[in-house]
Order: structure tokens, then C-alpha cells, then sequence
């Protein structure tokens, strides 16, 4: 019996400590303003592969063009895509690779090192410029110096939807 009323006291006192305490809360420094529906703008909630229009037939002529820039000790890939056709093309992956100078023969031979870039959509009659950093996990040969233009090679790998503008 003495163990009974032994719980049920300590069960009421933390029972009667919570309660008592939210009355008690210190006053908070930061007021968070009360949500009001409408207030708030709802982010673009489209999948950025999605292509909208009508299905197009036939098949984009891409103009793809890359330089590179160097800043310091970093190098950026500087990137401009379009289409010749004016279509809006969805789903793009680009794929760069670096190739080697035969010290012998003097031919660009490619290697293994290469990397890929993805272009979520491109919208018709639009030139795309796009800067990304060359990575030297993706290149190792590459160090200090990116070499000349002809050391490096781009192309369209592939691409998952075309639809009329």
C-alpha cells in the first residue's frame, strides 16, 4: 500500500510541475508572426525536366561551345548551348573530356578523364551560358595550366525530351 501512494504522489507531482511551469515560461525575444493562408507564395513546384508544348518529330541541331576561364588558381568551364531549330529541348547532358598531346606524333589522343553536365531545360531560341568549375577529382592530369582549346572536347551525350515552342 505504501508503494501505491509512494507513485501516485511522485506521478502527481510531475503532473502538477508541468502544468505549473507552461504558466511560468520565460518571454520569448523573437515574436514569430501568426501564418495567414494567401500570405505566403508557393515556390514553382514543376519538375524542372518537365517539356511543355506539343511533341516535336524531329531532332535538335545544338550549337555547343565551352572556353575556359581562369581565376586565380581556379578554372571555370564557361558553357554556351543553343539550338539552331528554335525547339525547347529538355533533359540535356553534356559531356566534357580532356585529351592528351602525343609528344611524338603531336595528335590529341582522349583519355579517361572526363565529366558531365546536366541542363535541366532549354527553352526555345535561347542561348544557354552556364559556369561550372572544373574539378580536378574528374581531372588529375589537369594542374595549374588547362592547356589550349584543343585540348578539350565537348558534345551533346544525350537528351530525353524535344517539344515544339
Amino acid at each position: 500500500m505504501k508503494r501505491v501512494t509512494r507513485y501516485c504522489l511522485i506521478v502527481s507531482l510531475l503532473v502538477w510541475t508541468a502544468c505549473s511551469c507552461k504558466d511560468n515560461e520565460p518571454p520569448r525575444r523573437i515574436t514569430v508572426p501568426e501564418y495567414k493562408p494567401g500570405e505566403v507564395d508557393q515556390p514553382d513546384q514543376t519538375d524542372p525536366n518537365t517539356c511543355f508544348g506539343d511533341k516535336a518529330e524531329e531532332e535538335p541541331d545544338f550549337d555547343v561551345a565551352m572556353d575556359i576561364v581562369k581565376e586565380g588558381e581556379l578554372m571555370n568551364f564557361v558553357i554556351t548551348l543553343a539550338d539552331k531549330k528554335g525547339l525547347r529541348v529538355c533533359g540535356i547532358r553534356l559531356r566534357i573530356a580532356h585529351r592528351a598531346e602525343d609528344p611524338e606524333t603531336g595528335e590529341w589522343k582522349p583519355t579517361s578523364e572526363e565529366a558531365y553536365v546536366n541542363v535541366p531545360r532549354l527553352e526555345p531560341n535561347e542561348v544557354l551560358e552556364r559556369v561550372t568549375r572544373l574539378s580536378t577529382n574528374e581531372f588529375p592530369s589537369v594542374t595549374g595550366d588547362p592547356g589550349p582549346p584543343e585540348a578539350w572536347s565537348i558534345t551533346v551525350d544525350s537528351y530525353n525530351d524535344v517539344r515544339q515552342p
